[in-house]
């Protein structure tokens, strides 16, 4: 074999051995580092929000009526025994009467109460007494419309306290083509009381 062909066979095995410690060096780098930073930096553990748990429903029931008068001068009575609940526990009846801008009486009769939610607002000073666990009643439901079904009243109830002049009353009753025909905006009772009760044994 002639001295030049040795040399380039000596120059091809160093260039080859170079090569491959080029390799394993770019290997161990791409292996070894990220197995560092896995082991310097620890992976973020995820904890779930926990789900608040909403407080039970107050039950209870609402006693009473009176009437209130509308701007006009218009009277409204109403009187009634209602439950919180859902859905609201029987017996459930609301009347309330008054009269149209032209004279004519009409009556809302309530037939079945699809809402009933009993609050303790704290800016009321009742009900007191008796006690009760609650002093707001905001409910819904649906009704006879001068015996014409299917009319329907939603509607706030408060009692704040004896003698019951401090009571107020809220409603908005529509009728079968949900023409409103009646409004209350938050009144006063001028006659009556609104109690509040615990729920019945």
């Amino acid at each position: 074999m002639t001295r030049v062909k040795v040399v380039s066979l000596a120059v091809l095995v160093l260039t080859l051995i170079a090569l491959g410690h080029h390799q394993l060096a770019r290997i161990s780098n791409a292996s070894l580092i990220p197995a560092a930073q896995a082991q310097g930096t620890p992976t973020p553990t995820v904890t779930p929000t926990p789900t608040p748990t909403p407080p039970p429903p107050i039950l209870g029931r609402m006693t009473g009526g009176g009437s209130v008068f509308l701007a006009d001068g218009r009277r409204v009575t109403h009187g009634f025994e209602i439950h919180c609940g859902a859905p609201p526990p029987l017996p459930n009846n609301l009347q309330i009467n008054w009269k149209d801008p032209a004279g004519n009486a009409i009556s809302f009769h309530l037939e079945n109460l699809t809402l009933g939610v009993c609050i303790l607002d704290p800016a009321i000073k009742g009900p007191k007494p008796p006690v009760a666990p609650f002093n707001t009643f905001i409910g819904a439901g649906t009704g006879r419309l001068n015996e014409v079904a299917v009319a329907s009243i939603s509607f706030i109830f408060t009692d704040q306290g004896e003698p019951g002049t401090s009571d107020t009353v809220s409603m908005i009753i529509s009728d079968a083509f949900n023409n409103v025909v009646l409004t209350v905006p938050t009144t006063a009772l001028t006659f009556g009381n609104q109690q509040a009760h615990n729920s019945n044994p």
